[in-house]
C-alpha cells in the first residue's frame, strides 16, 4: 500500500540527501510545481501558510486541507522535508499520498518539480503505473541529483519496470555511487528477474467493473484490487458508488486492497451514509489504507448504536494507529458489548505504544472473565508482573489459572508461594491438580510424582 510503503521514504527525505534541500527547521518559502498546476485553489491557498505554525496541529489541520489539490505537491513535500513532529509528519506523508494527482501529473512531477522529495514521491507512486512512459520516466530519474529520487526510482523500477530497465538496475548496481541506492538498484534487480515478463492485463476486468453483468463485477473487482495497477483506482471508485449493494461492497473492499490512499475522502463520505454491511465494507477498507485522517470518523462510531460498527470501529484504529490510540479507545474499553471490549484487547496486542499499558490494567478488572484472562496474558507478554498474583483470588477459575500460567512464564520473586497457596484455596480437584503443577515448576522441582498404585 502505497501510503505504509510512504513511511519508508520519511527516513530518507531530504535530511539524508545530499542533493535534496536542507534539513534545518525553520520558514521556508513556498514553491508550487508548475508542472502540476500553475496556481493553488483559493482554499488551500488560505490555509498554505499555516504550514509554518508553530503549532503541531495547525500543520496537520493543513495538510488535511491541502491533500484535496493536486498543486500541493511541492508544498507538501517541501514542508515534510522540515517537519520533527512525529504526528505531523504522518498527516504530511498521508496527504501526500491522498493528492489527486493524475498519471500526467506524476509523470511531469517526477520530471520537473523542484522539491527532490516531490520528485521522489512521484518516483514511488508510478511503481504502481506499468505502462511504457512510466518505465521512461523513471529510467530518466535515476540520473537526477538527489539520491533519495535515485533511490525511489531503482525501487520503483523493480515493481514496475522492464528488460530495459534491468539494464540500468545492473548497471546501477555495480556503479552507483550512493550506497543506499545502489543497494536500492541490487535489490530491485533481483525481483524485477523474478517478476512475470508479460504483465497480467487488467483491460477485461475494468471493462466488467464499468459495464459487465452485476453477478460478474465482484469478482473483476477482487482481481483489480489485487493487481496493485493504479489503473484501477478510478473503475473501483465508480463501482464503489455503486447503489447495488454487492457491486458496490465489492468496489469498497478492492479500493482497500488497492491501497490506494486517493480513495480515503470518497470512503469517508460511504461512512457518513452507510449501514450494516455497506458500512462494514468501508470500515474495513480504511483500515487497509491506514490513513490518518479517517481516524476522527471512526473514533466517533465508538458511541454508534450498532455493536458491530463499534466493534469494527475499534478494530478500524487498530491499524490506522494515531498516536493518541489508546485513548481514543476509552469508550470502547467501557462498551456495555463484551466483544467491543474484547476487541480493544486484540489492539493491544498488536501495539508497542507504552500507552497500552493502561488500557491492559482496566481490562484485568473488566466484568468478563473471559476479557479479564485475556488482559492476564497480554500483561504477561508485556512484562507486567504487579497485578498478577492478586489475579490468583480472582472469582472466576479461568482468570486464577491464567494468572498462574502468567507468573510460570515470568517467574517473578515469590511466584511459587503465591501459586502454591491459591492450589490449598482451590476447591475443585482440577483445578488443584493444575495449580500444583505450575507451582512446582515454578519450585524447579519439574512436575509432580504421580501418586503409587494402591
Amino acid at each position: 500500500m502505497i501510503a505504509l510503503a510512504l513511511a519508508t521514504l520519511l527516513a530518507r527525505s531530504a535530511s539524508a540527501d545530499p542533493g535534496g534541500a536542507p534539513s534545518e527547521p525553520g520558514p521556508r518559502p513556498v514553491v508550487v510545481s508548475a508542472a502540476v498546476r500553475p496556481l493553488l485553489a483559493p482554499a488551500s491557498a488560505a490555509v498554505a501558510g499555516s504550514l509554518a505554525s508553530a503549532e503541531p496541529a495547525a500543520r496537520i489541520a493543513a495538510a488535511r486541507v491541502l491533500s484535496a489539490d493536486a498543486a500541493a505537491l511541492d508544498l507538501l513535500a517541501a514542508a515534510l522535508d522540515r517537519e520533527t513532529d512525529a504526528a505531523a509528519r504522518r498527516a504530511l506523508t498521508d496527504a501526500l499520498a491522498r493528492l489527486p494527482l493524475t498519471d500526467d501529473q506524476l509523470l511531469a512531477a517526477v520530471r520537473t518539480s523542484e522539491v527532490p522529495t516531490a520528485r521522489a514521491y512521484a518516483a514511488h507512486a508510478l511503481a504502481r503505473l506499468p505502462t511504457d512512459a512510466a518505465t521512461a520516466a523513471l529510467l530518466a530519474a535515476t540520473a537526477d541529483s538527489s539520491v533519495v529520487v535515485r533511490t525511489e526510482a531503482y525501487r520503483a523500477l523493480g515493481v514496475a519496470g522492464d528488460r530495459v530497465a534491468m539494464n540500468a538496475l545492473v548497471t546501477a548496481a555495480l556503479r552507483e555511487p550512493a550506497p543506499v541506492a545502489r543497494a536500492a538498484a541490487a535489490t530491485a534487480a533481483e525481483a524485477l528477474a523474478g517478476a512475470p515478463t508479460v504483465l497480467p492485463d487488467i483491460g477485461p476486468d475494468i471493462a466488467t467493473v464499468r459495464t459487465g453483468h452485476p453477478d460478474a463485477r465482484p469478482a473483476a473487482a477482487r482481481r483489480l484490487g489485487e493487481s496493485g495497477d493504479r489503473r484501477a483506482y478510478e473503475p473501483l471508485l465508480a463501482l464503489a458508488r455503486s447503489t447495488e449493494p454487492a457491486s458496490g461492497q465489492a468496489g469498497v473492499t478492492a479500493l482497500g486492497r488497492l491501497g490506494e490512499a486517493r480513495a480515503v475522502p470518497s470512503l469517508l463520505a460511504l461512512l457518513g451514509t452507510s449501514r450494516g454491511r455497506a458500512r462494514y465494507a468501508v470500515l474495513a477498507a480504511l483500515a487497509e489504507l491506514r490513513d490518518e485522517s479517517s481516524a476522527d470518523a471512526v473514533t466517533a462510531l465508538l458511541r454508534d448504536t450498532d455493536p458491530a460498527s463499534r466493534q469494527l470501529a475499534v478494530r478500524a484504529l487498530g491499524w490506522i494507529a494515531p498516536d493518541d490510540l489508546f485513548a481514543r479507545l476509552a469508550p470502547a474499553a467501557t462498551d456495555a458489548v463484551e466483544e467491543v471490549r474484547a476487541e480493544v484487547l486484540q489492539v493491544v496486542a498488536r501495539s508497542t505504544s507504552p500507552t497500552r499499558v493502561a488500557a491492559l490494567q482496566r481490562a484485568l478488572r473488566d466484568a468478563s472473565p473471559f476479557v479479564r484472562a485475556e488482559a492476564v496474558r497480554l500483561s504477561a507478554d508485556a512484562g507486567m508482573t504487579d497485578r498478577i498474583p492478586a489475579l490468583l483470588a480472582d472469582p472466576d477459575a479461568l482468570v486464577r489459572l491464567a494468572a498462574a500460567d502468567a507468573l510460570l512464564a515470568l517467574r517473578p520473586p515469590g511466584a511459587a508461594e503465591a501459586v502454591r497457596a491459591a492450589a490449598k484455596r482451590a476447591r475443585d480437584p482440577e483445578e488443584r491438580a493444575q495449580l500444583d503443577e505450575v507451582a512446582a515448576r515454578l519450585e524447579g522441582g519439574g512436575l509432580p510424582m504421580p501418586a503409587a498404585p494402591q
